[in-house]
């Protein structure tokens, strides 16, 4: 029965389109929550004391605790355990002008025009003055001590910072890329874009940029 009820507790559940699995605690802690965290976490290299300690994690609320398995990064969240796939690596792409951007890249740029320009587009776009971007532009993984100067600030901030307030789960934030030209920051993809580079009416270029995944 306890084996069942594991079973039935994640019923529903499907990893999202980069594979990454969220389990309510509520799920956990409704069954047995040792069976539910070994069917959770079977074959990716947690030792049952590990699992002791991912439980006594979630039962303390200790938000941001992470456990490294083989293949996958376990993290407790606010209110989900967060089973996230390990990545193969981390990628950045530095070019020379639009057309040297490769097509692996998670970044799609598009000519565009004043008229083009669509506010209701979403987070994952962006459009951009062309005649206010210095090459070389580089679209990379943020790093810790990245500054920019968020548009409608008026100064600086760190980008963990700015992670924080937009409310960036942590399993998220090691997949957040920023764009930067040769100059500074230019866009904290898909969060916010930097002053002085957004197109106006003004603007004689305009590119359309599309962040691609998550």
């Amino acid at each position: 029965l306890a084996r069942a009820a594991g079973t039935q507790a994640l019923d529903g559940l499907v990893p999202d389109a980069d594979g990454v699995l969220r389990v309510p605690f509520q799920r956990i802690m409704a069954a047995t929550p040792l069976l539910v965290l070994h069917r959770l976490l079977r074959g990716k290299g947690f030792h049952p004391d590990r699992l002791d300690d991912i439980l006594q994690a979630i039962r303390q609320q200790r938000t941001g605790a992470r456990f490294p398995g083989q293949g996958a990064k376990v993290f407790v969240d606010r209110a989900e355990l967060v089973i996230r796939p390990e990545q193969e690596g981390v990628r950045s792409w530095r070019f020379s002008s639009w057309q040297e951007l490769p097509p692996e890249a998670p970044l799609r740029v598009v000519p565009s025009t004043w008229d083009d320009v669509d506010p209701a587009a979403g987070p994952a776009t962006a459009w951009f003055d062309a005649d206010r971007i210095t090459f070389p532009v580089e679209l990379r993984p943020w790093r810790a001590g990245d500054r920019m100067r968020p548009d409608g600030l008026g100064g600086s901030k760190l980008v963990s910072d700015i992670l924080i307030d937009a409310k960036v789960p942590r399993d998220r934030k090691d997949r957040i890329y920023v764009l930067a030209d040769a100059e500074r920051i230019i866009w904290l993809c898909g969060l916010r874009m930097a002053e002085g580079v957004k197109a106006t009416s003004d603007s004689a270029k305009v590119v359309r940029m599309d962040r691609s995944g998550t």
